[in-house]
Parts: C-alpha cells; sequence; structure tokens
C-alpha cells in the first residue's frame, strides 16, 4: 500500500460512517416531516448541521491529503488516486460507496426541501384563508417581496 493510500484509508472510512450518519438523518427528517412533528424537524435540522460540518472538515483533510502528496485536489481525480494508490482496488471501491452515499444524501436532501416547501405554501394558503384573501393570490411578487406591503390585516382582525 502507497504512502497516500495509507494516509487516505482512514480518512475515507470516517467520511463514510459520516455520510450513512447523514443518510440517517436526512430519513429522519423526512419522518418528521411526513408527521409535522415540529421538535423532530428543530432536531433533525441541528444534527444535519453537525454533520455537514463534519463532512466538510473530513473533505478539507482529502484535500490536505492529495496536496501534500502531489495529487490534483478535486474530487474528480480521486477515482484515479484511489486506483493508483492501492492496487487490491479496495480504496477504489471505498470512494465509490462514498459517492453513490454522498448523492443519496442529496436526492434525500432533495426530496426533503421538496416536501418542505409545499408545506410551507399549504401553511400560506391558510393564513390567507384566515386573513380574508384568495389563497390563490401570491403573497409575494416576482423578486421575492412582499406584495402586501404591509397592508395585511392581522388574524384577530380577519
Amino acid at each position: 500500500m502507497s504512502p497516500f493510500a495509507a494516509a487516505m484509508r482512514p480518512l475515507l472510512e470516517e467520511a463514510l460512517g459520516a455520510g450513512q450518519h447523514l443518510l440517517t438523518i436526512l430519513d429522519e427528517e423526512r419522518r418528521a416531516l411526513g408527521a409535522g412533528d415540529n421538535e423532530a424537524m428543530e432536531r433533525t435540522g441541528a444534527d444535519k448541521q453537525a454533520s455537514l460540518t463534519r463532512l466538510e472538515d473530513l473533505e478539507r483533510r482529502r484535500v490536505d491529503i492529495c496536496r501534500a502528496y502531489g495529487k490534483a485536489v478535486e474530487a474528480r481525480h480521486m477515482g484515479d488516486h484511489t486506483r493508483e494508490a492501492d492496487s487490491t482496488g479496495q480504496l477504489a471501491d471505498e470512494w465509490e460507496t462514498l459517492r453513490s452515499i454522498m448523492r443519496q444524501c442529496q436526492d434525500a436532501n432533495n426530496i426533503n426541501g421538496h416536501v418542505l416547501r409545499l408545506r410551507r405554501q399549504h401553511v400560506a394558503r391558510a393564513l390567507a384563508v384566515l386573513r380574508g384573501e384568495d389563497p390563490g393570490e401570491r403573497l409575494y411578487g416576482p423578486h421575492g417581496e412582499d406584495a402586501t406591503k404591509g397592508e395585511t390585516p392581522l388574524l384577530g382582525e380577519a
């Protein structure tokens, strides 16, 4: 095993664990969104942020290892680096597994974001009804500004 592989292997193993942990958090977030469990959503949001911070740290360490061994730091080169550094193919397999987990995380996060946007739209429509507004009207202008310009009645007055 090359010195690069010896330095990269523990990092990839840690990143695999961190990626799996993030995938678990995203699944918990999806369930919390489905159940409307605000407390669980807050908890998973904080857990997700901590997990992302950990993964960002691991990515910085990966870049540092690549630099230390004179390797290109861009992730697109890691497949070549891992194959060259470890003739058994184990390091390359770990890298590809990590990439797959990260794609799954991205997909899960996109789905959760879509569910969250739908929930917000439903809440906005419910508030419009409570305010006596047409729920089909846009609450915001095309540039994100408040279209009502502060003229929305308080819920107690609606």
